[in-house]
């Protein structure tokens, strides 16, 4: 990206340029990290917009398609963290309690486990690297109402890992694919979420996001608007594309297989066996052709609530 140079304006042009320009915020019904229950995916990554283009009304399975996420971010700043906690009264002359390690801990949302690949299996949209999908969601946390049950909504997924990265591999089952964003608006359209806490025994009681809370989507696309995305929304700070390779194609009826590498450094983290982070899996529909709206989202965290840790679910890294 050609960086331009940087000019002296009087501040009173600075002050009409920049209220010509304001342009009013998204909103997203599904909780957010800067201002509790609006958008976290307000956020749009720097750079020359992508020209919106028709969505067919229904979608037609494409071949596979690789598609290596790095474009260049800015250096993040340091991450907006929550208050520290209220002080406690001093300490009585009861034994205090004992803090649990890690190994012990577990959040509410279930738990899952990333199998150890001792050789990577290839992003290329086939699972034969991956046996059995055992993991599935199937459970609506985001306007229950539109979701009629998992033919229109649900999945079946595994998780991996070694020293470089942590692997993804679902299946999501939908009666009518919907996607006509990229992006930090891919969660308007069908779309996969991890969120991962990368300090579980940091802040193992802490219901707001911080610095180590991380929120990324996938997508598979849309033929119109070509092949796979991803974004990160959370941290706000590391906000824009990771660097992060996915595959993607559609299947006999309107879901979608996908597989995705993020690399740890994504996370901040070098993974270690037994490692143990807060977790959630989740997938977003929509079922209006032509339509950019979130209209309902199942989780493997049943009380999933995005800006509070506390209510994901737990991974652990195997053997």
């Amino acid at each position: 990206m050609t960086r331009k140079p940087i000019l002296f304006i009087p501040a009173i042009m600075l002050l009409a340029a920049a209220l010509a320009c304001a342009v009013p915020g998204e909103t997203n019904p599904d909780t957010a990290a800067a201002t509790l229950d609006t958008a976290v995916q307000q956020t749009v990554a720097a750079g020359t917009p992508r020209p919106t283009v028709p969505v067919p009304p229904t979608f037609t399975p494409a071949p596979a398609i690789n598609v290596t996420l790095q474009w260049p971010t800015d250096t993040p700043g340091p991450a907006t963290l929550a208050p520290a906690d209220t002080a406690q009264p001093a300490a009585t002359s009861q034994p205090a309690a004992a803090t649990p390690t890690v190994e012990a801990l577990s959040r509410p949302g279930g738990e899952l486990h990333a199998i150890h690949f001792s050789t990577p299996p290839a992003i290329d949209g086939d699972f034969t690297d991956w046996g059995d999908l055992t993991n599935t969601i199937s459970t609506a946390v985001y306007r229950p109402e539109n979701w009629t049950g998992p033919a229109d909504n649900s999945a079946a997924f595994a998780l991996g890992w070694d020293a470089s990265a942590l692997y993804l591999a679902i299946h999501v089952t939908d009666d009518v694919h919907v996607q006509t964003q990229l992006g930090a608006l891919i969660f308007k359209g069908d779309s996969v979420e991890l969120l991962l806490d990368s300090d579980l025994g940091g802040d193992f009681a802490s219901t707001t996001l911080g610095g180590d809370d991380y929120q990324i989507g996938f997508t598979p696309g849309e033929n119109m608007i070509g092949g796979p995305d991803a974004y990160l929304w959370f941290p706000a700070s590391q906000a824009g594309r990771p660097n992060a390779i996915v595959s993607a194609h559609g299947d006999e009826g309107g879901g979608f297989y996908l597989e995705a590498s993020i690399p740890w450094s994504v996370f901040n983290l070098a993974p270690s066996p037994r490692g143990r982070f807060g977790f959630a899996a989740s997938v977003s529909d929509n079922d209006t052709p032509g339509a950019a709206e979130q209209q309902s989202m199942i989780s493997t965290a049943p009380d999933r609530r995005l800006t509070d840790p506390t209510t994901w679910g737990t991974l652990v890294l195997d053997n």
